[in-house]
């Protein structure tokens, strides 16, 4: 493979690319996405890396961004990095869970008051609906299924993969005694969709789509990986750039092997 004079990333996924919780204390404390931009660029790769993820985004809602949001880039290393809202329980509709959780309270007039005043409010008692519903609920009810899951990576992958870029999806870490107390049930439902996922990438038999362990990450770092259940902490960050770069990296020289021979 030529190598390109800009070698571009993107990332599309949901919050967990774009927070870092607890908030960082310096500025040099990223993200993983903030950070794999730095360790290519000190191995020597002129990388530019484009975090194109949103707030509370299901993985249907960013296949449909794809070709405005991602495939102008024509990146040549897409990252995909989603399933820890995907799995959860669909007790509380997802659009009104996201309404509820919302962060920053924009708007005006009573926009403003409810984003600022009621929401808040109203969340802890949804919260614990939520937490009821949960046990009762079982695996009836997903915010997106497994397979509908799966049947979107698919096709973000195929997308992908017609322009010849390596895909890297990012797994999701086991949830933490909060979370599965908020969500009854939830380490059930983790172990479903890691086995869909690690089935569907072994499926695909394609050595340029490969599966980075975020969940190997957190593991790893004895209950300092996430401090909420769903977010990365600035280690967990910059480990997991660690081993996005790795295969990055790595792609690289087997590429340049292969132009080579």
């Amino acid at each position: 493979m030529t190598r390109p004079a800009r070698f571009k990333v993107a990332i599309l996924g949901n919050s967990v690319p774009l927070l870092v919780i607890p908030p960082r204390d310096h500025r040099s404390d990223g993200t993983y996405g903030e950070v794999l931009g730095r360790l290519l660029r000190d191995s020597g790769i002129d990388a530019d890396v484009a975090n194109r993820s949103r707030m509370f985004e299901l993985i249907h809602e960013g296949a449909r961004r794809y070709i405005n949001d991602i495939a102008p880039i024509a990146p040549d290393v897409v990252i995909f990095h989603y399933g820890v809202l995907e799995l959860q329980p669909n007790v509380l509709p997802t659009a009104i869970t996201r309404d509820l959780t919302r962060n920053i309270p924009g708007g005006r007039g009573l926009r403003r008051i409810w984003y600022s005043k009621v929401a808040p409010r109203v969340w802890p008692h949804a919260r614990a609906w939520q937490r009821w519903a949960s046990a009762k609920a079982g695996n009836r009810t997903w915010r997106l299924s497994p397979q509908r899951f799966v049947n979107e990576l698919e096709a973000l992958v195929r997308a992908v993969r017609h322009g010849r870029s390596l895909v890297l999806i990012v797994d999701v870490p086991a949830p933490n005694e909060r979370l599965d107390y908020f969500m009854p049930g939830l380490t059930e439902r983790h172990a479903i969709f890691q086995a869909a996922v690690r089935e569907f990438v072994a499926g695909v038999n394609d050595p340029d789509v490969r599966l980075v362990e975020a969940s190997a990450v957190v593991e790893g770092l004895d209950g300092l990986g996430t401090a909420d259940g769903l977010h990365l902490t600035v280690p967990a960050h910059a480990l997991l750039a660690d081993r996005l770069a790795k295969e990055i990296i790595e792609w690289l020289g087997t590429s340049d092997d292969d132009e080579q021979r």
